[in-house]
């Protein structure tokens, strides 16, 4: 962020150390402060996704002694998870992850039958809202089906508008690193 400088509307700006407008003179009516420096809200009004089962590496499978959980993103849903409130803007934080992957995530994964992912790179411009794709894998199909959202580089992190699934279990995954699943083990979260 930074502060500015403004003179009446017949002056141009000024300095904030000298007040003086080299055009005019000194600038006797100045107006100092805080600009808001994030010109993308959602950066700040979002909701969080930080479930455990919502990481890469937290396998959904059934089967005699494992853990039967298969989460959806939808409201009303039977299964619906635990931090799906609707559409909306969201922001993954550990230990589900930081973000969503940009490759093919296993079927059963994150705490769902079909785990859903980013199709492509993340925005590396700050602030601004970037229609997104987002895909679900379902068995050996990598792209089953697809939804249309956003994402958002805020300042450090990233916020995706993210819509109900369609189908139940279909669920927006979260790593630590978006391109590098070798590297996004449990031990990082």
């Amino acid at each position: 962020c930074f502060l500015y400088s403004k003179c009446d509307g017949e002056r141009s700006c000024c300095t904030d150390s000298v007040y003086y407008d080299s055009y005019h003179g000194p600038c006797n009516t100045c107006i100092s402060g805080r600009v808001n420096c994030i010109a993308a809200p959602q950066c700040f009004n979002y909701s969080v996704m930080d479930e455990t089962t919502r990481n890469i590496n937290f396998k959904a499978v059934h089967g005699e002694g494992d853990i039967d959980i298969h989460y959806c993103d939808g409201l009303g849903l039977k299964t619906q998870s635990p931090s799906w409130h609707g559409p909306g803007y969201y922001r993954m934080m550990p230990p589900a992850g930081v973000v969503m992957p940009e490759f093919s995530v296993d079927f059963n994964s994150c705490g769902t039958h079909s785990p859903m992912r980013i199709v492509g790179s993340h925005p590396q411009e700050k602030f601004v809202e970037t229609e997104a794709t987002f895909c679900a894998k379902y068995f050996e199909e990598d792209c089953h089906h697809t939804l249309k959202g956003t994402v958002t580089l805020c300042d450090g992190y990233y916020v995706y508008y993210l819509p109900d699934v369609t189908n139940c279990h279909q669920r927006f995954c979260a790593a630590m690193k978006p391109n590098y699943p070798e590297e996004d083990s449990a031990d990082l979260l």
